[in-house]
């Protein structure tokens, strides 16, 4: 269905959004979300003949979206000005990003007041559609439920966007020996209920790990249920106990008119005396914690809970074991892989960009956020050897830009650390 497929891919796209202009596409994300999991629970090719114009509307709305979130962020990375040539454009975009990671603490040219409203602007014809199409496709929903009875398996229901961020395939280069690592705890002997932190800085793929142990089939096998929540700075407590729930194998419909402490407490049976996994993602403040502790039950089956985060302060409030699993930089085999990949897919890259492109992921220092973001732009234009060896050296003096403490900086979890593509999606 090629609906489902530009929605997925629309929702990929926000999901990468960079984080200070996150608020300003969340009720797309939302929507597209919502969008998904009815297209989802009711198979990809459930829509008729007679709904064809929907799909069209669906795949039409998507398509510009994306449009307006490309070209966007385009012009945010490459610079507006019409001075220059593309890779100076391309590499003021990554130099901003080297002092965002260097200097975290210090307010550098990327305020975008201005930005924000001329983005709302061009979004909010499409929001209205995407609008009109859940009205539209909700109903086409409900007519549906009311034929079948709802039916949920202990391993695939789950609730809201944590759903898709969950089943999203990423590969995971240069994580095997962390897979490993998480996969011994997860499967482990311990038999009390323990909580890990995977902790690390915005792009150095916290999610991206989290996400290949969650869908891992081993891991699938050996829990009775699984559940992923994500969370964010503005997290709604009932939200996320209402996602805990139906991910336990409780109908939505049911829980709408329950409180909080209903839907913990409901939390709670659900869960005792079943070996469980849960994933909270992206968890920035030590009340989450405290909002959910108490309704884990331990019952010395060998549960485990992840816990990703920036901060070291709340991955450590979170484990009383001290059980935190730090994320480290790429080594120079990885980075070239992941450039590699991310500019050429699963072709080879030719012979005389090879030594090229090396030197670049070299001087990208091991971040996943640098790599990804020059392979991107680098996969969309036409360029030349020449062209390749101008980036190596632009990148080279950014990365040198940061000064002595360049190494030391990356590897620490600032808060409110701005990056340009939001953390855990780096493939």
């Amino acid at each position: 269905m090629a609906a489902y497929a530009s929605l997925l891919s629309l929702f990929q796209t926000l999901d990468n959004f960079p984080r200070p202009l996150q608020q300003t596409t969340s009720h797309l994300h939302d929507k597209v979300c919502r969008l998904l999991l009815i297209l989802e629970d009711y198979s990809r090719n459930y829509l008729s003949i007679k709904h064809l114009d929907l799909e069209m509307k669906i795949r039409d709305a998507s398509h510009e979206a994306q449009d307006i979130i490309e070209s966007h962020i385009s012009a945010q990375l490459l610079g507006k000005s019409e001075d220059g040539g593309l890779f100076r454009k391309m590499i003021s975009g990554v130099q901003d990003m080297f002092s965002s990671a260097f200097y975290p603490r210090q307010t550098f040219d990327y305020t975008h007041q201005d930005f924000d409203l001329e983005f709302r602007g061009c979004f909010q014809k499409v929001i209205d559609e995407f609008d009109s199409i859940l009205e539209a496709l909700s109903k086409i929903k409900d007519a549906r439920e009311e034929e079948e009875e709802a039916s949920t398996t202990r391993n695939s229901s789950f609730a809201g966007s944590s759903r898709f961020v969950a089943g999203i395939k990423s590969e995971p280069v240069g994580l095997d020996q962390d897979l490993m690592c998480m996969k011994d705890w997860l499967t482990g002997s311990l038999s009390k209920l323990d909580i890990i932190s995977i902790v690390g800085m915005g792009g150095i793929r916290k999610t991206t790990l989290a996400r290949n142990l969650y869908n891992d089939s081993l891991i699938e096998y050996h829990f009775d249920i699984r559940a992923w929540v994500v969370l964010s700075q503005d997290y709604d407590v009932k939200l996320m106990f209402t996602g805990l729930v139906c991910s336990t194998g409780e109908p939505n419909g049911d829980l709408k008119h329950k409180s909080i402490e209903e839907l913990a407490e409901h939390l709670y049976k659900n869960l005792k005396g079943r070996r469980y996994l849960v994933v909270m993602d992206d968890v920035w403040d030590t009340k989450v914690w405290d909002d959910e502790k108490r309704f884990f039950p331990d019952d010395n089956n060998g549960s485990r809970i992840i816990l990703t985060s920036r901060q070291s302060e709340v991955a450590a409030y979170a484990n009383s074991s001290n059980s935190i699993h730090q994320m480290s930089l790429l080594s120079p085999n990885a980075s070239w892989d992941l450039l590699r990949k991310t500019v050429f897919g699963e072709k080879d890259c030719p012979s005389i960009l090879e030594t090229i492109g090396q030197k670049i992921a070299h001087n990208c220092k091991g971040l996943p956020l640098a790599i990804v973001v020059i392979g991107g732009l680098l996969s969309k234009d036409n360029t030349t050897q020449e062209d390749w060896g101008h980036i190596a050296e632009d990148v080279k003096s950014a990365a040198r830009n940061g000064g002595d403490q360049f190494m030391e900086i990356l590897s620490l979890s600032y808060n409110s650390l701005p990056h340009h593509l939001k953390h855990g999606c780096v493939p």
